[in-house]
């Protein structure tokens, strides 16, 4: 609730006139009495690192601080993976948050992984991949692995000295907004979205043309961002995955926008809570799809084949087929699963030129899609979804925890910043808000704070009423 919106609450209720300053004071009381000091969540984030660990098994947990002179440790960074992504945290202690959000073979959110940090940095980004990679990719070198961010220098740095294999792409929208900073009008719109979603040189070309003939700088400005990064024509073949936006990461902080205004183990704890939540329910609706495929990726290939009448297919080969429309032709390969525009190779779902020929031979289009995006791939084999630790039925802080885990670890060398890092609450499914005690603290909490807040009003105006 806002503080504008707090003071209008109590004024209607309780005949107050309040200024928005005691307001402020008045929430931090509130939170402070029921989530506890700040300094008790970091004193209590060994235990809860070791709790999660002891409730899930085979979750990846690192708690790193940093010594200083008086024997004492401050807190640096916190991980917990049950990619590329990082926010700003809102409350009184100031941070980021780093998170690892993937895609399903129904083309959902998945988040992976995320991690506490004060502030972003080479440094931290490669702490952050090394225990990524840990957990995907058993130290590997990024091989098979494509990752999407807004091109922080740190990232890209990190990315090339942790996984220089990896197929790093950049978000086309940020790329967007930075050129337009440079280059305005309304004429580079629709050529530059032509370069990025063309799936061949010539195409990527043609609309580059276009763009140079506006602006030899603007052209220029778009080559130095590397095409390879940001076109489609240019992405590995094979990955199952043609984006180019950073839609997830979106979806994930719109989601976890409550929760970065929380203590930081209430923040760690509503994110958990809302992925538990969120994996279970995705796993209970893939339980009753009897599908061969999943279904976003059908309603995908069911507009695909609205377009094939446009397409005529002639036959070269076995299974070998050149589908024209007007002066564009493409070649397809059916044995292969290949076709000239790249397209099929690129998202492992036929494109319409496939399809095309594959309804020529009276063949099922969903028999030719990737098996990345069949419904077997979707319900397992997978990671499990976090299950709520058994002790936490109010706030965790509130509770019993379990001896510090021997195996974390101290951190290294990277500046201390000396201001600690605090976050919020996410939205949890209203179906489940009476079956996990976790969320039954979140539904209580609203009530606490306004009597707390009403009471420590009346303490101060005594002769308001």
């Amino acid at each position: 609730m806002s503080l504008r919106k707090m003071k209008v609450m109590v004024s209607k209720l309780f005949n107050i006139n309040v200024s928005v300053g005691q307001c402020r004071n008045a929430k931090r009381f509130a939170l402070c009495e029921i989530e506890g000091d700040l300094k008790d969540h970091y004193s209590k984030l060994w235990d809860y690192g070791a709790e999660i660990k002891r409730a899930n098994p085979g979750s990846h947990v690192e708690v790193y601080v940093q010594p200083q002179s008086n024997s004492t440790v401050v807190f640096e960074r916190f991980y917990e993976g049950y990619w590329d992504r990082w926010i700003f945290l809102k409350g009184i202690c100031k941070g980021e948050l780093l998170s690892a959000v993937g895609r399903d073979g129904n083309n959902n959110i998945y988040p992976i992984a995320w991690a506490v940090v004060n502030v972003e940095n080479k440094s931290t980004w490669k702490w952050f991949l090394e225990n990524l990679m840990e957990d995907i990719d058993e130290r590997g070198n990024g091989n098979g692995i494509t990752l999407m961010s807004n091109g922080h220098k740190g990232i890209m740095e990190a990315v090339k000295e942790r996984c220089p294999e990896v197929e790093h792409r950049l978000c086309v929208r940020h790329i967007l907004a930075n050129f337009h900073k440079k280059f305005k009008g309304e004429c580079y719109i629709k050529p530059y979205w032509r370069a990025v979603k063309a799936t061949t040189i010539q195409n990527f070309e043609l609309a580059m043309e276009e763009i140079k003939s506006f602006d030899v700088g603007a052209y220029d400005y778009l080559i130095k961002r590397d095409p390879s990064c940001w076109s489609r024509a240019f992405f590995k073949v094979g990955m199952g995955c043609d984006a180019m936006e950073n839609g997830v990461s979106e979806s994930f902080n719109a989601a976890i926008e409550e929760a970065k205004k929380k203590p930081l183990i209430t923040m760690l704890e509503d994110i958990r809570v809302f992925v538990m939540d969120r994996l279970y329910m995705q796993k209970e609706k893939g339980l009753g799809w009897n599908l061969a495929i999943c279904p976003n990726i059908r309603r995908k290939l069911g507009e695909l084949k609205k377009l094939r009448r446009f397409w005529a297919p002639y036959v070269s080969g076995y299974k070998q087929f050149e589908v024209v429309q007007c002066n564009e032709r493409y070649g397809v390969d059916l044995e292969k699963r290949e076709c000239g525009c790249r397209g099929w190779q690129l998202t492992g779902i036929p494109c319409v030129h496939a399809i095309c020929a594959i309804s020529s031979l009276n063949l099922d289009s969903e028999e030719y899609i990737a098996e990345c995006h069949d419904f077997g791939s979707l319900q397992g084999p997978s990671t499990p979804a976090p299950s709520a630790p058994t002790h936490v039925n109010q706030d965790p802080l509130t509770q019993e925890h379990v001896p510090v885990n021997q195996e974390l670890v101290i951190q290294e060398h990277v500046p201390v910043n000396q201001e600690l890092v605090i976050q919020e609450n996410v939205p949890v499914n209203q179906e489940h808000m009476n079956k996990d005690p976790v969320n039954q603290v979140l539904v209580n909490e609203t009530n606490s704070i306004i009597i707390v807040l009403v009471f420590w009003l009346l303490k101060l105006q005594p002769n308001s009423m």
